[in-house]
């Protein structure tokens, strides 16, 4: 089942599977298991024996950003929920992205009124919480320039 299939218009497809799990230190099994049940998609699918499937930039992005999430306590669906909602002209060229959850996606979240939060980690800024009355509000950004220039130097550095 795919859940998600990002636009191809306009992009260069040139890392494979094996070139991921070697650049990010991705397990292949996971990243394979990841793409089995949607969780991740590349531009350009294998089509039966022979075939490979392909990943472009902003692909790598997302495989990149969704093993982070999963790092800092997000579950495997809110974390594609948050991969979706990023553009592929975000992830290119944007700065910060923040996003705002009703409900807290991260197992380990505080909220304020403890005086404890989960920490800044990777490429995620220290979460927000705001409380009304009973109903809390999550927000947190994720610094897409950091993830930008990770990816890139480990995919470069497989090239080498």
């Amino acid at each position: 089942m795919v859940r998600f299939r990002p636009p191809t218009e306009g992009l260069q497809m040139k890392y494979s599977t094996f070139d991921i799990v070697k650049g990010l230190g991705i397990a292949r099994e996971r990243l394979r298991e990841w793409m089995t049940r949607g969780f991740v998609v590349p531009s350009v699918q294998a089509d039966g024996v022979g075939t490979k499937a392909l990943f472009s930039i902003e692909d790598v992005y997302r495989v990149e950003l969704f093993k982070e999430l999963l790092a800092v306590g997000f579950n495997r669906i809110s974390a594609e929920m948050v991969c979706m909602q990023i553009s592929n002209k975000e992830l290119t060229q944007g700065s910060f992205v923040h996003l705002n959850w009703v409900r807290n996606p991260i197992k380990s979240f505080t909220d304020t009124k403890t005086g404890r939060s989960t920490p800044a980690s990777g490429y995620m800024l220290a979460p927000v919480v705001s409380t009304s009355g009973d109903k809390a509000d999550y927000g947190f950004q994720i610094n897409l320039v950091s993830l930008r220039q990770d990816v890139q130097s480990a995919m470069d550095s497989i090239r080498e």
